[in-house]
């Protein structure tokens, strides 16, 4: 259940939050909304009397919380630092999980190539260096947001990134067809026409809009002709994900409006106390799986599951997320990104996804969540202090 180095390491994270905003004037508005949280959280657990235990699952649901506000506390100045940095270790990821992704195609036996339930090309589908397509295709997600991002003033790795931008986008794209996640080739889509259009030149709208309409047909038609017999699946009521969906809606109503409290319902410690499993009549498939190596898909509805364990509380979990979207971005960072753009766009890819996958709680979630921290300005103006 738990990691002692990812555990110790977190709690390093809680110390230098705590050490950097003691004493120093900035804007305290994320660690209040973290102390609310956190707060909130306390009081679930004893308003529903749940065993003390719990507590850990506040602190695992925080982690997301954690990891922004610990970059968003750095500096102004060491952000733009870290940027770059960063930047030069997603684009590693991207050439490594490039190169593993052809020879998946190649020899999918040697490098877990084959899909579990079936997706791809003779079930082989591309997967990088996560070994899971659904990773995979946020990570891929996450990079065309931040290719179509980068401002054409920069230099270094930036300026050869700018060079071939529209490379990279094509290989991007064609990976993330061959990862066969359908709501991760939509919301790509969608994110791209907000990124393209302030690109196009206003004479040339209408024409920009004749170009995209034409090929969201042709996406369409491909999209459901490719992913028929899932497609199927997917939209009937027999669907599991569906179900999980119907009992997350039943426990909200039942405990509303403040919810069944932490780890009750689609998270971690929720699989050691199935009390609300029990009284919905939750299937045992879908919380315990089918055995030592197939998990059930409890922890998918990630927002599903917040909503019947913190009722009305998830709202707040949402207006923290707006404020990561919208908030003040560091001087200068601007100069080489267009940061607000990177910050909404992540933001409405985290939330479509997590309606599906428990991307807060993943590496590619905290990644994403790192961007968010350091592409937020700490302070109530854009500063850079010298």
């Amino acid at each position: 259940m738990f990691n002692l180095y990812d555990e110790v390491l977190f709690i390093y994270m809680v110390i230098a939050i705590i050490s950097r905003v003691i004493g120093k004037k900035q804007n305290l508005l994320f660690p209040i909304l973290l102390s609310i949280y956190l707060l909130y959280s306390l009081f679930l657990i004893l308003y529903n009397t749940l065993p003390i235990s719990h507590i850990m699952q506040i602190f695992i649901t925080s982690k997301f919380l954690i990891i922004f506000l610990y970059f968003y506390t750095y500096s102004n100045e060491y952000k733009v630092i870290f940027l770059k940095k960063l930047m030069k270790f997603i684009v590693f990821i991207f050439a490594i999980s490039l190169i593993i992704s052809i020879l998946q195609f190649i020899l999918p036996a040697y490098f877990y190539g084959y899909s579990p339930d079936g997706r791809g090309f003779m079930g082989i589908n591309a997967s990088g260096v996560f070994f899971s397509r659904i990773s995979y295709a946020s990570f891929l997600v996450m990079f065309i947001i931040l290719i179509m991002s980068i401002k054409v003033n920069c230099q270094g790795l930036f300026r050869n990134m700018i060079k071939y931008r529209y490379s990279f986008l094509l290989i991007s794209l064609i990976l993330l067809f061959l990862t066969f996640a359908r709501k991760e080739m939509i919301i790509g889509f969608i994110i791209l026409i907000y990124l393209f259009k302030d690109k196009v030149k206003s004479n040339s709208k209408m024409i920009f809009y004749f170009i995209l309409f034409f090929i969201l047909g042709l996406f369409s038609i491909l999209f459901m002709s490719v992913f028929a017999d899932v497609n199927n699946s997917t939209f009937s009521e027999k669907q599991i994900r569906f179900l999980m969906l119907l009992h997350s809606w039943d426990i909200f109503l039942y405990y509303f409006p403040f919810g069944s409290g932490p780890g009750t319902y689609g998270s971690v410690m929720s699989m050691d106390y199935t009390l609300i499993y029990e009284k919905f009549n939750v299937s045992k498939h879908i919380y315990l799986g089918y055995g030592d190596d197939i998990r059930g898909p409890i922890f998918d509805l990630f927002l599903f599951g917040l909503l019947a364990e913190y009722g009305l509380g998830l709202l707040f979990i949402l207006w923290f997320l707006k404020k990561m979207a919208f908030s003040n971005e560091p001087i200068y960072m601007n100069e080489f990104i267009n940061a607000h753009k990177v910050k909404v766009s992540l933001v409405i890819h985290l939330f479509i996804v997590s309606l599906f996958v428990p991307i807060f709680s993943n590496w590619i979630g905290f990644l994403i969540f790192t961007l968010l921290g350091v592409l937020s300005a700490k302070g109530n103006k854009n500063v850079y202090t010298k």
